[in-house]
């Protein structure tokens, strides 16, 4: 297999010269339109392709680059030991995955927690019981946020930051944030009630939260990067952590316009924060609404409900005859993708 660009012969089967990392194409015996070779059919007239998974893959030992995936390889001689570089880019493909490595801007929420009354524990308490204490406290948090699809980005000592909406969003990534953070300060109560620990103080969380614009990716040397979040939205929940009360959890006024239709705030109004110009409006969470609204994608903006009137009907009906007759029952909302089936129940559930 000849390649395009350099005209170097390749063994049969690779997707990537193995002189110049060029990808090669499969072309359709019947029109003659180029495809990947991972294609059975051909994109253009649909003709079946011959297989590039039944071609067998010769790797010989003059090659520069890897024939599957293009990643260079370094050759030295006999005996000769690996040059550095080889290793730190190989144990950096390791540590980092590929599509993290560049930066891009993502809307996201992001929580600080961090353990109150830790150094007072550290005065009196020894080393191993410290340990102890603070790793049962962060994997219980860890499991709080994980079930709600967060992403620890670091850990802080005695406390950790969370990402919500990188690497992996959700349309409800502020929601969840919180929700998690409700959980995190129950669980932590119930181990402190517990003293599942024998902690000789009493252990509690603060938590910030903020919600807006950052840059996400890998920062950091090569053989060290990780993966975090940076921009005015993380400081300025790390300030709010700082912030709040023991056992508390305190949010900006862009998680809130995002989250108010959900849970019980009390507004704290304007507070000035350490490092910024300008003071920062926070709110602080208490729980749940018994009868929580809906989340209108730009505030004071909501759709009204069009062409369902009857189906909503029809639920409010079933609902009040399983009611008074003191029965359960079983609705069941079926339809193809798109039509309203979401917004017809949020409907329901809020009347």
């Amino acid at each position: 297999m000849k390649c395009p660009r350099c005209h170097f012969e390749n063994p049969a089967g690779l997707r990537l010269c193995l002189q110049c990392a060029a990808e090669f194409t499969l072309p359709c015996p019947r029109c003659g339109f180029d495809n990947s070779l991972e294609s059975y059919y051909c994109g253009r007239c649909g003709g079946p392709l011959p297989s590039a998974h039944q071609r067998p893959v010769d790797e010989p030992s003059e090659r520069q680059f890897c024939g599957h995936c293009g990643t260079p390889i370094f050759r030295q001689a006999a005996g000769e030991p690996v040059p550095a570089s080889a290793v730190r880019d190989l144990v950096g493909k390791i540590l980092v995955p590929e599509q993290y490595l560049d930066g891009e801007r993502r809307n996201i929420t992001v929580l600080f927690a961090d353990l109150s009354s830790f150094t007072l524990l550290a005065e009196k308490s020894d080393p191993e019981q410290i340990y102890l204490a603070v790793d049962l406290y962060l994997r219980a948090m860890v499991e709080e946020v994980q079930r709600y699809g967060g992403f620890v980005d670091k850990y802080t000592g005695d406390g950790l930051m969370v990402l919500f909406g990188a690497p992996t969003a959700h349309e409800n990534d502020p929601e969840r944030a919180i929700r998690a953070a409700l959980t995190m300060q129950q669980r932590l109560q119930q181990m402190a009630q517990a003293n599942v620990w024998s902690a000789p103080v009493a252990l509690q969380a603060r938590i910030g939260i903020n919600s807006g614009t950052a840059v996400v990716g890998s920062v950091g040397p090569d053989f060290r990067a990780e993966y975090t979040a940076l921009g005015d939205v993380v400081n300025v929940a790390s300030r709010l952590e700082e912030l709040a009360e023991p056992g508390t959890i305190l949010v900006s006024h862009n998680t809130f316009l995002l989250t108010q239709p959900l849970f019980e705030f009390e507004k704290l109004g304007p507070i000035q924060v350490r490092g910024r110009q300008g003071p920062v409006e926070t709110y602080r969470v208490s729980v749940e609404k018994k009868r929580p609204g809906l989340l209108p994608g730009k505030r004071g903006l909501r759709a009204p409900l069009i062409g369902r009137g009857e189906e909503l009907t029809r639920l409010q009906t079933f609902t009040q005859q399983l009611t008074s007759q003191q029965q359960g029952g079983l609705i069941l909302v079926t339809g193809e993708a798109g039509i309203g089936k979401s917004r017809l129940v949020a409907e329901w559930l809020v009347t």
